[in-house]
């Protein structure tokens, strides 16, 4: 959250304070009006001229905000709400983004918009949250149009209404606002309230990244590896990837990973492959701690190690990945990695194909036909293989076969 300043200070402020210096400065306030105060607290904030010194800043805003300037009143919050300079105190924050937003500040009345929204320092109200939004917007705030439009998007505190968030969006990215135009990329490239058209999609992608917006240079990626709105470029697929990758995007980072592991785009180095599933991984990302799990199982990019691949297997499990529960599962039927355990292995079977992996119906049907970690149940295993054949596995189709049994 960023200080705001809306005064060019003078040379004749300049001259002023420089005569008086730093430590006269408290004594000749006096001589100094409302905004020229407030510029001061934001050289103090800044480092500009002076010393930087987050205390004499809200200070100085303090001496603004209480004669009546909303740009300091703004900042003062700003400082209460991070504890830049003074304790950190969210009431008094809000307090004094209220009394900015009472006199007209845009950026106040977002900020009160989102405290309420996020419930910080008053108790949570989506409706009051977008009164605040609302009110912000209709005065040029972008900022608050994209809030407001993702309130729309999602009916927080309003009905929900993708037309009336599509438009918020779009006035909010025709100011260049970054979130607004991935959002914008991403209405267009799913038909969401208007025809889909991902060539479109591109362009507010491309406009995003180019402005920063991490979620945007992985998207834009995307498009250039399926060829979706633009000619599939394999390698401009991975430049948008390393871009956000490098930036912390984890999505990125195992996108990336999957470039080097395959191939795509980039020579293929199963070495840069796991580092960056490991980066992905750390920072929380399903899939790449599968993939980081397989590359340890088959000593790919990695010495083989089936302890780390069953550790990796067990957190992307855990964190909701089908195809890692089946291959939890797999170490639990077998002892790979960890003692045998057939109960435990049927568990995460079927976890996998509750969660909607065809392939786990293969395996927790192969656990019924040879009573492993349950009891024998021919009928229960020749389900399963259905149910797997008709998702297009190839084995079950076989064990079917075998077993003299029509799909």
């Amino acid at each position: 959250m960023s200080f705001v300043d809306d005064f060019n200070s003078t040379n004749s402020l300049d001259v002023r304070v420089k005569l008086y210096g730093e430590t006269m400065l408290d004594q000749a306030a006096g001589i100094f009006n409302l905004a020229e105060m407030r510029v001061i607290g934001f050289n103090f904030a800044t480092g500009n001229g002076v010393e930087r010194n987050t205390a004499k800043a809200a200070e100085w805003w303090r001496r603004a905000a209480e004669a009546g300037d909303s740009c300091s009143m703004f900042n003062l919050a700003v400082c209460y709400f991070q504890g830049d300079g003074v304790e950190r105190n969210i009431a008094e924050a809000i307090y004094w983004w209220r009394q900015a937003a009472e006199t007209g500040d845009s950026n106040a009345m977002n900020n009160l918009g989102c405290s309420y929204k996020n419930g910080d320092g008053v108790e949570r109200n989506l409706e009051e949250a977008v009164y605040w939004f609302r009110q912000s917007a209709r005065i040029g705030n972008y900022e608050a149009m994209y809030n407001l439009g993702a309130c729309y998007e999602y009916g927080s505190g309003v009905g929900r209404n993708l037309a009336k968030a599509f438009r918020l969006y779009r006035r909010a990215a025709r100011e260049n606002f970054p979130k607004a135009m991935l959002k914008l990329g991403l209405f267009y490239r799913h038909g969401l309230a208007v025809e889909r058209n991902p060539e479109e999609a591109v362009k507010w992608y491309r406009r995003a990244a180019e402005a920063g917006e991490l979620r945007a240079m992985f998207n834009l990626g995307l498009c250039y590896g399926t060829g979706d709105g633009v000619d599939q470029n394999l390698e401009e697929a991975f430049k948008w990837f390393r871009r956000a990758a490098e930036n912390g995007n984890p999505c990125a980072m195992f996108s990336l990973g999957v470039c080097y592991g395959t191939g795509d785009g980039v020579e293929r180095n199963p070495e840069e492959a796991v580092k960056w599933y490991r980066r992905a991984a750390e920072a929380g990302n399903q899939y790449a701690m599968f993939n980081l799990g397989y590359c340890y199982e088959a000593g790919d990019g990695v010495d083989q190690n089936l302890e780390e691949a069953f550790k990796w297997y067990r957190r992307g499990a855990e964190a909701g990945d089908a195809r890692a529960m089946n291959n939890l599962g797999y170490c639990y039927e077998i002892g790979e990695g960890v003692d045998q355990n057939l109960e435990e292995a049927v568990k995460w079977y079927r976890r996998a194909l509750e969660t909607g992996l065809s392939f786990a119906a293969l395996s927790l049907g192969e656990c019924y036909e040879n009573g492993r970690g349950c009891e024998r149940n021919l009928e229960e295993a020749i389900k399963l293989y259905r149910q797997a054949a008709a998702g297009g596995v190839e084995e079950a189709k076989a064990a079917l076969e075998r077993l003299g049994e029509e799909l």
